[in-house]
């Protein structure tokens, strides 16, 4: 029973995404199809809470860590007010690597309105 308690504890821990490899500024770009879309900016918390994703000059928007182990981390950001499609509301869920000072990962942002996107996203840690 209290192996199971420490998994759990464990778990829980990496489901908030306390990971310091994440904590910075990062700047990058989202991907689909190998063409930029638009530019972005990740900033991440070593303890998981309070993290923001912001695409252009937009304001930024509040993410959650859905899961995190070693160097990856699952984000979700929104619903909020697409930047692509008037109108419409997106969702966007990110899985993150980290590789230093450089962040790679694949996204899918699901719309309001039938749709879904998938593209990859690349970003560098602020110094």
């Amino acid at each position: 029973m209290i192996g199971i308690a420490l998994l759990v504890a464990g778990a829980s821990a990496a489901a908030h995404g306390q990971s310091p490899a994440f904590a910075g500024t990062w700047d990058g770009h989202a991907f689909v199809n190998d063409t930029a879309v638009t530019a972005l900016t990740l900033v991440a918390t070593p303890h998981g809470t309070g993290w923001t994703l912001a695409y252009g000059a937009g304001a930024p928007i509040a993410t959650r860590v859905l899961a995190a182990g070693g160097d990856s981390v699952v984000t979700e950001s929104g619903p909020y007010a697409s930047t692509r499609r008037r109108g419409q509301t997106v969702l966007t869920r990110v899985v993150w690597h980290v590789h230093g000072d450089t962040l790679t990962g694949t996204f899918e942002a699901a719309y309001s309105v039938a749709g879904v996107t998938r593209g990859r996203m690349e970003a560098t840690r602020r110094r």
